[in-house]
């Protein structure tokens, strides 16, 4: 049995070479490869497989199953290959992002078991609407709508005749001159989406969010892998590492920060994680592999859905991932190989 492992980076780091390990241990070869190692003409892939503590590299034909990372789908370039390999085999990802921010609300609105978790939304086209929401909620937080690591989010609150404007560590305050400039310099000229702030914030004052890790297991059913807390450090408006921060324990930080209703809240953590997979796979008609949500929890323990994410980092729970995935794999492969699955 073979998995095909599509990556960008030419050289495979840790994560996978754990992979390779844990699925040797099923049964299954893992063969890291990059879109230019494809030869399309003889359908053929020249890839690296690991034997021993080195990577060999080895010519294979195409895998039943590619584990693909849906990044891949940004580069242009790259897209002749990934069309082709979705043309001969299944791979674990159809499209870069499954549901873009802006149309959580539209999709799961009338949803029962979804729409207590949506945050007032809007697509921003000018700044009037910029104006009308924060006359609306005096504090909103403006974000792309196909925001990356927490890039380019900034919170606005109104205070009377002022603006204060925050990113990362800083808070500026404007005038609403100054505010319009700002909006025509940074905002105006790509797609961003306005949402009413949630003040999703510990004890000291630091944003946080709890990012609720699925992945599919050995049954193709969802498991819920692990949640935890990510905490932005002295930043202003985001929770994301990438940007400075760290990670917490979310049993921990929910019963320092929720004291009694802590395990309520815990409890409506891991609904969510039962629920939205599955609405996710069913709104878009395709069977996933990974996904990550980030939730936010405001002062009274309510719970505020801010992403769906089809490429959540692994590297703070790479063991409990590798687990869960490698036996998604062999599941995988053999429905492939009875013809139980369509690619």
């Amino acid at each position: 049995m073979i998995v095909g492992y599509l990556r960008k980076n030419e050289k495979p780091g840790s994560i996978a070479k754990l992979t390779s390990i844990v699925a040797g241990h099923y049964g299954i070869k893992l063969l890291y490869f990059n879109c230019e190692d494809i030869d399309k003409d003889n359908e053929k892939i020249t890839g690296k497989v690991l034997q021993g503590d080195k990577w060999i590299e080895v010519i294979e034909d195409i895998p039943k199953f590619i584990d693909m990372k849906s990044t891949l789908y940004n580069f242009k370039e790259k897209r002749e290959y990934i069309n082709f390999l979705k043309q001969h085999t299944k791979v674990s990802v159809d499209k870069r992002i499954p549901i873009p921010k802006d149309q959580l609300n539209h999709i799961f609105n009338n949803n029962p078991k979804i729409s207590k978790y949506l945050i007032p939304s809007i697509e921003i086209t000018d700044f009037k609407d910029v104006l009308s929401f924060l006359n609306k909620y005096k504090s909103i937080v403006i974000k792309p709508v196909f925001s990356n690591q927490g890039k380019n989010i900034y919170k606005i609150t109104k205070d009377r005749n002022k603006y204060i404007v925050s990113y990362l560590k800083e808070d500026v305050v404007k005038t609403k001159k100054e505010l319009k400039d700002f909006y025509e310099k940074n905002i105006s000229s790509s797609r961003y989406m306005a949402q009413k702030f949630i003040y999703s914030r510990n004890l000291e004052g630091h944003p946080f969010d709890c990012r609720v890790h699925v992945e599919k297991n050995g049954r193709n059913r969802w498991r819920n892998v692990k949640n935890y807390i990510r905490i932005g450090v002295g930043q202003s408006v985001i929770s994301n590492v990438n940007q400075g921060g760290g990670v917490a324990n979310i049993k921990d930080f929910l019963k320092a920060n929720y004291k009694e209703n802590w395990e309520f809240i815990l409890e409506e953590i891991k609904e969510l994680a039962r629920v939205l997979p599955y609405e996710v796979e069913k709104h878009r008609n395709f069977e996933y592999m990974t996904l990550g949500f980030d939730v936010g929890i405001d002062k009274g323990g309510s719970l505020y859905l801010f992403e769906v994410n089809d490429c959540p980092t692994i590297a703070p729970i790479k063991m409990e991932v590798t687990l869960t995935r490698v036996k998604y794999y062999r599941y995988i492969l053999s429905q492939l190989k009875n013809g139980t699955v369509e690619k």
